[in-house]
């Protein structure tokens, strides 16, 4: 069975992923003004540590290999579910809204339509 050290490694491994992952070319012809600062932009949004615990390993079988991991740590991911609600309640209140500005514009009309004919049939009615 073949096991894989376990990596608590932070910021440092992260930037240098990083950093060699960049072209050489453009590595190379930043000065070192530039690399300070975008070595500590890298490291500002990183996280510290993926997982407290990583373990990865592999259990080799007749005519398969079967590869596990166990990992845990802090839960930092977006919970779905409460986004999902939060737009859906959104979407009813703009809904709502919308429905109450119509109502609201339609009764005001109502309204002026109705003292325009009475104030029509007032003047009317002294002719």
């Amino acid at each position: 069975m073949k096991t894989s050290t376990m990596n608590f490694g932070g910021k440092e491994l992260i930037v240098e992923d990083i950093m060699n992952g960049m072209n050489r070319d453009v590595l190379n012809s930043l000065s070192l003004e530039q690399l300070v600062v975008i070595r500590g932009a890298i490291e500002q949004i990183s996280p510290m540590k993926k997982h407290s615990i990583d373990v990865h390993f592999t259990l080799p079988l007749l005519f398969k290999r079967l590869y596990f991991v166990f990992s845990s740590g802090t839960d930092r991911r977006e919970n779905k579910k409460v986004v999902e609600k939060i737009i859906d309640q959104r979407v009813r209140t703009q809904t709502a809204d919308a429905l109450i500005l119509f109502t609201g514009v339609f009764c005001f009309s109502a309204f002026m339509g109705t003292i325009i004919y009475k104030v029509i049939q007032a003047l009317y009615s002294r002719i």
